[in-house]
């Protein structure tokens, strides 16, 4: 179980999957593959990771003030410390202030529900969006991990990643946000990941949670 599954394994609105589709997956009795707008936006995502990650160290720096801090990629598996069944794969790691956190890096064509415009502006998590989605993503990293914080970082916009290249200008939506673990939510996400994995290992399917799994069930 990865970071991305958190999601959908605690029934998030604004999930891309449900739990069903999920599971079967899990289990391999059914595949589902990329193509189109969301294959595109998977493969921009990687692609600007690098340039998102020194934009980042950036703004860490000289527009937050923290000169001494450090932000680098960060690709390899962090397996939960006493959950074999549940790893995470952060993109970033940064520290400041002598403290070590992670990285989250996101890209969108579209702000479809103007998630991140209230993120940016406001600060606000906005309840079954596709940012409330990324948020537990991360919070499922820092579970894992066993560390305090993380920063979400969000290229929204098609002009926002032509700019990652040339430098960022007007009309550019970068958008970091700080994310401090939730011991709430830590806590609910270790006791739903042992749910789920005993439906996987026990072939019991869980309840349909989304309407992508109606699909799935059809299939």
């Amino acid at each position: 179980i990865g970071a991305s599954a958190i999601p959908s394994i605690l029934r998030c609105n604004g999930s891309y999957e449900g739990v069903v589709s999920l599971w079967a997956k899990t289990l391999g009795r059914f595949s589902e593959t990329f193509q189109g707008e969301h294959l595109k936006t998977m493969e921009m995502g990687h692609i600007l990771e690098e340039p998102a990650i020194g934009e980042f160290r950036r703004m860490l720096k000289y527009e937050m003030g923290h000169i001494f801090a450090s932000a680098d990629l960060f690709q390899w598996t962090v397996s939960h410390p006493t959950k074999s069944h549940f790893k995470v794969t952060p993109d970033g790691v940064c520290e400041v202030n002598g403290k070590q956190g992670l990285v989250e890096i996101k890209y969108t064509e579209f702000d479809r529900d103007g998630s991140w415009s209230a993120l940016k502006h406001q600060g606000e998590i906005r309840p079954d969006s596709k940012v409330e989605r990324h948020w537990l993503q991360v919070q499922a990293q820092l579970c894992a991990t066993g560390l305090d914080y993380a920063y979400l970082v969000g290229i929204v916009g098609a002009r926002t990643a032509l700019h990652m290249t040339h430098g960022l200008g007007p009309g550019s939506e970068f958008v970091v946000h700080k994310v401090d673990r939730d011991e709430r939510v830590v806590s609910l996400i270790e006791k739903e990941v042992d749910v789920f994995w005993e439906h996987v290992t026990s072939q019991t399917m869980p309840e349909p949670s989304h309407y992508r799994d109606d699909s799935t069930l059809r299939a």
